[in-house]
């Protein structure tokens, strides 16, 4: 494998805001008088907001306009990264490391290009990645592998030259689909979850990625 570039997802990954997503959508839904449980919210971690959005409103019949509904989590989620941005465990050292080794690196992300521009500048990392890819603009977001398809096609790349790191099953089934190796690193869901089983490893948090550890993967 000639790896020449890594793909960051986002959300739980990067940054801890799996748990704002959360707390936007229940308090979002709230407004209008709906009850969502975080069980609700964690069935679709990874999904393009969107999506997620319709989900609820086929879960509870509701009719509600979508766009309305994205903007206001969306926001919600933004300013909750705005006041407290938490970048995750061995995120800045795998970054350096990845840069070291004269990788590109880009951030392939469901949120759309508000949030990604959003959280990141939040969190001190817009000017970290040569490259942000959102699924908005796609016919369909992870699982689909439109998202990573694209990804590949801005870096120039092919599948085998790259490798994803995420968090959610939706984001790993998008990148498996893709036909690129991928990094299960679980956030929210716990690691004993079988259906990390898709991954090509396993990680307990970015913490672990060192230069050993790549080569090793590499092998």
């Amino acid at each position: 494998m000639k790896l020449k570039a890594i793909i960051f997802d986002m959300d739980g990954l990067l940054v801890d805001t799996e748990t704002y997503w959360q707390k936007a959508e229940i308090e979002a839904f709230s407004e209008v008088g709906v009850s969502l449980t975080l069980e609700d919210c964690k069935r679709v971690m990874g999904l393009r907001c969107d999506e997620a959005v319709g989900v609820f409103l086929e879960r509870y019949d509701l009719r509600l306009d979508i766009s309305h509904m994205v903007s206001l989590i969306e926001a919600k989620v933004i300013t909750m990264a705005e006041k407290e941005p938490k970048i995750l465990p061995g995120v800045i050292q795998a970054i350096e490391l990845f840069r070291h080794l004269g990788l590109k690196i880009a951030v392939c992300s469901s949120s759309s290009s508000r949030v990604i521009h959003g959280v990141l500048k939040a969190a001190g990392l817009l000017e970290t990645f040569g490259l942000l890819v959102s699924a908005e603009k796609e016919s369909y977001g992870k699982p689909h592998p439109a998202v990573y398809l694209t990804a590949l096609s801005s870096l120039g790349i092919q599948h085998f030259e790259a490798l994803v790191f995420e968090d959610s099953i939706f984001g790993i089934v998008a990148a498996k689909a893709a036909k690129i190796p991928v990094v299960a690193v679980p956030n929210v869901l716990p690691r004993t979850d079988p259906r990390f089983g898709i991954a090509d490893t396993v990680i307990e948090s970015m913490d672990e990625v060192t230069e050993k550890w790549l080569f090793d993967f590499l092998k």
